[in-house]
């Protein structure tokens, strides 16, 4: 993600994360209707696995780029999983160039980062009938807002993880 794109991104987390505290669910914001109630049901069902036990060791077992744990990341916010989940925004990134690049990318964000951003035909293309898997990438990308790099470990393996744990 390039630096201007994640600043912008930043502050607008920042700007959103009152408001969304107070609805008590994630905001998204796609242009497409479909991909729109798609992602919905997705974010939706993912907070619910995100609830269990099972889901949110993934929390212990993964950590930041520096070592921390990322339960203990979450801590120091002083807000639940699901709570922290619903400070977070899932925007539409079909123009930027990490979605118009890569056909095999759904979603993306940086370590930390509030934003999620959501490539929309290809969400669409790829879990429209598939709900179990969105869920699944939600999780996986709330994983990396919370604080978790990529490479090491890798995407499949943090999916991997992701799955065994929460499905």
């Amino acid at each position: 993600m390039c630096r201007r794109t994640l600043v912008i991104a930043c502050l607008l987390a920042a700007h959103l994360h009152t408001d969304a505290l107070a609805g008590g669910r994630a905001r998204c914001s796609l242009r497409n209707i479909t991909t729109q109630m798609y992602m919905e049901r997705a974010i939706e069902g993912a907070m619910r696995r995100l609830e269990t036990p099972g889901c949110q060791q993934l929390l212990g077992e993964f950590a930041d780029p520096s070592g921390v744990a990322l339960r203990e990341r979450l801590d120091r916010t002083n807000l639940t999983a699901l709570e922290f989940m619903a400070t977070l925004h899932f925007l539409d990134g079909s123009d930027m160039a990490q979605c118009r690049s890569r056909t095999d990318l759904a979603a993306f964000t940086a370590p930390g980062n509030r934003v999620i951003f959501v490539c929309g035909t290809q969400f669409a293309a790829s879990f429209a009938d598939k709900p179990k898997a969105a869920e699944i990438l939600i999780i996986h990308e709330v994983l990396h807002a919370v604080g978790l790099g990529e490479n090491p470990p890798s995407s499949a393996e943090i999916t991997a993880r992701v799955t065994r744990r929460c499905a």
